[in-house]
């Protein structure tokens, strides 16, 4: 994978397909996508379709993360489809996707194309809050993730004497 490497989000094909914050409010399972995104430290473009005239053509911009919202009754896959248009030989984008005729045009301009099962192997679980509103406890699991992400060896196990 190249160093410069950036991905393209179809932002509700991923969230559905993978499940995220099933059971919440959509504004929720966006926030989750995005916050998740955000663990890679690349840039992530993040493109949802808006049918909320108050969500069309916003921006926003976490760090390495911008998220957009289709505007002017365009698809999230248009506005993909329309900036694959204008990639370079040399630009290294992989768009995430489960939409066929999407990854198929978008490969077309020379993307890569990149499942949505793949793309959550790449991201880190989004830390939940419990009821009171405190972050809850770690499992071991997700320490060693943590670890993991940061380059750090687990501490090996300690004999109990």
């Amino acid at each position: 994978m190249r160093a410069n490497l950036e991905y393209w989000v179809d932002g509700y094909n991923v969230i559905f397909a993978l499940r995220i914050g099933e059971g919440a409010s959509l504004s929720e399972r966006r926030a989750e996508l995005i916050s998740r995104a955000a663990t890679l430290g690349r840039r992530v473009w993040i493109v949802f379709d808006s049918r909320d005239p108050g969500a069309q053509g916003m921006h926003q911009g976490r760090g390495r993360v911008q998220v957009t919202f289709a505007r002017d009754g365009r698809t999230a896959d248009q506005v993909i489809t329309d900036k694959a248009r204008s990639l370079a030989g040399g630009d290294a984008v992989a768009v995430v996707t489960g939409d066929r005729e999407l990854a198929g045009r978008c490969s077309q301009q020379g993307a890569r194309i990149m499942a949505p099962a793949k793309f959550a192997e790449l991201l880190l679980p989004a830390t939940p809050v419990t009821d009171e509103g405190r972050d809850r406890r770690l499992s071991r699991e997700e320490v060693k993730e943590w670890l993991k992400f940061f380059g750090v060896n687990p501490p090996e196990k300690r004999s109990r004497e």
